[in-house]
């Protein structure tokens, strides 16, 4: 899943947007906060989330599609 972005927490920076190593982000120029774009073009680096100045407010979470549930084990 690619970052999500809290518009309500979020300052309109620009810096997930200039530090995303795979260009999937941009700033809404309507409501000045990140938005991203191409969300199949995430590769989950974290980046975006790690650099953020509003991080400690969880201005972007993101969901790793490897961390998900955990597979249930067969019982034999």
């Amino acid at each position: 899943m690619p970052p999500i972005i809290n518009p309500k927490i979020c300052n309109g920076c620009g810096l997930c947007v200039d530090l995303c190593p795979m260009d999937v982000l941009r700033i809404n120029g309507k409501e000045n906060v990140a938005q991203v774009i191409y969300p199949f073009e995430c590769s989950h680096c974290g980046t975006c989330k790690f650099e953020c100045e509003s991080n400690s407010a969880s201005a972007i979470s993101m969901e790793f599609p490897f961390l998900g549930k955990p597979y249930k084990r067969i019982k034999y």
